[in-house]
């Protein structure tokens, strides 16, 4: 039988100058954050028996526990293999020495992958969900106690992260105690407890009334889609699109919503003609442009940036022809807005960068390009309630004048900005 995790734990910014203790009982405890409140942070001391230095938090162990295991936010950083068989062997290999059993508990893992796909296929071809769902497998084919998560749901869709809560976590419940750190208000609903986490508490809490965020009301648009019996594949076992036929007319703000797996992500590779239609064809056309400019931010994105920081970004911006250096202050001030300082931040490395920071600071630089559409791939993961509002206002200002593709398993989000919606 698992041991309760405890810990006292001392938020330096709080009124409350003594430690307050924690006790977390095996079975699914959820804990809403907003983005930049410091959960990564809190994790990574939780997990490592050398305390790190903390901006934010003062933590002391009151029972030592080995075997604490964390699924990382950024899916990429968990993924060590060139197959998804491999990555899944080598979980099991970390577990036991018995070549049979590997082999059957191997075979028991694929069959209860949640989303289809061929085993030899590389990982880096899987969307962010997909990536979301092979770490969860893996992180549960080890022998554990403890299992942090650190916003690592938040490539999935409401149906996907019922699924997950039922396969994974509530069978392990009794046995492991698993502390999912979330910036999804609508997460609390699953767990056993619920918390809240600010910048100067830690509480537990009751169920949260979830805001709804104001309808959009947009003019006509100018751009068109279409899409002619499309059929595409990274594995032909598996097509992801096949015959595939699509009409949008006239929209300023077009929606990309579906399942995990369901072509989202592919589908915007298509129309930037990243990837080639094995058969078929996917068109984009506007009214009154003849050559369309399209700016692009990948659902990942620090592989905009590589090695560059955030101002070497920029200058290459400006010096491409795709921003005004007049503008550099607009973008400081609509940053400053949302508690972003550029000067804080331009200098570092994208993957030492906050995913919600990083992504909020391209979508306002790219927003300000001469770009005629923004095509803009989960744009509001990991962020809490009111810097969803937030984008949500900057979007309909940007929207009086051009146009955007979002592409988001939120529904509820997307409904709420877009003017047409394809759901795949």
């Amino acid at each position: 039988m698992t041991e309760p995790f405890s810990f006292s734990l001392q938020i330096k910014k709080s009124k409350y100058l003594q430690f307050q203790d924690y006790k977390f009982s095996p079975g699914l405890h959820v804990i809403y954050g907003e983005s930049s409140v410091g959960k990564s942070e809190l994790i990574n001391l939780l997990a490592n028996e050398e305390q790190d230095k903390s901006a934010l938090f003062n933590i002391d162990r009151i029972n030592s526990q080995k075997d604490v295991k964390v699924i990382l936010q950024n899916p990429d950083l968990q993924i060590i293999s060139n197959t998804i068989e491999n990555e899944l062997a080598f979980s099991l290999e970390c577990n036991s020495n018995d070549t049979k059993f590997i082999r059957h508990q191997l075979n028991d893992a694929k069959n209860k992958l949640l989303f289809s796909v061929n085993t030899d296929r590389h990982p880096v071809t899987l969307s962010g969900g997909e990536k979301e769902l092979l770490n969860i497998s893996t992180t549960f084919l080890l022998t554990t106690s403890i299992i942090l998560i650190d916003d690592a749901l938040s490539f999935l869709s409401d149906k996907m992260k019922k699924i997950v809560v039922n396969q994974f976590f509530i069978k392990q419940q009794n046995e492991i105690v698993i502390i999912w750190f979330t910036s999804d208000e609508s997460d609390l609903k699953y767990g056993n407890t619920k918390w809240k986490l600010t910048p100067v508490e830690f509480s537990k809490i009751g169920p949260l009334q979830l805001n709804e965020l104001p309808k959009a009301n947009l003019q006509k648009g100018e751009f068109n889609l279409e899409i002619n019996k499309l059929y595409f594949h990274y594995d032909c076992k598996n097509p992801i699109f096949n015959d595939y036929s699509e009409l949008v007319n006239n929209f300023r703000c077009l929606g990309i919503i579906g399942n995990n797996g369901s072509g989202k992500s592919t589908l915007a590779s298509l129309l930037l003609e990243l990837e080639k239609p094995i058969s078929g064809s996917i068109k984009l056309n506007c009214t009154n442009i003849k050559d369309i400019e399209i700016g692009y931010l990948d659902q990942f994105p620090e592989k905009l940036l590589g090695i560059m920081t955030l101002e070497e970004f920029v200058q290459l911006l400006i010096i491409n022809g795709k921003l005004n250096s007049s503008l550099l202050s607009e973008i400081n001030s609509k940053l400053c807005l949302n508690n972003i300082a550029w000067e804080d931040i331009k200098d570092i490395l994208a993957l030492d960068l906050s995913w919600t920071t990083l992504r909020i600071a391209l979508i306002i630089i790219l927003s300000n390009c001469n770009y005629d559409l923004l095509i803009l791939d989960e744009p509001t993961f990991g962020m809490g309630s009111q810097q969803k509002l937030n984008l949500h206002s900057y979007f309909i200002s940007y929207l009086e004048k051009k146009h955007l593709i979002l592409i988001s398993h939120d529904h509820r989000y997307i409904s709420s900005i877009c003017d047409s919606i394809i759901k795949l």
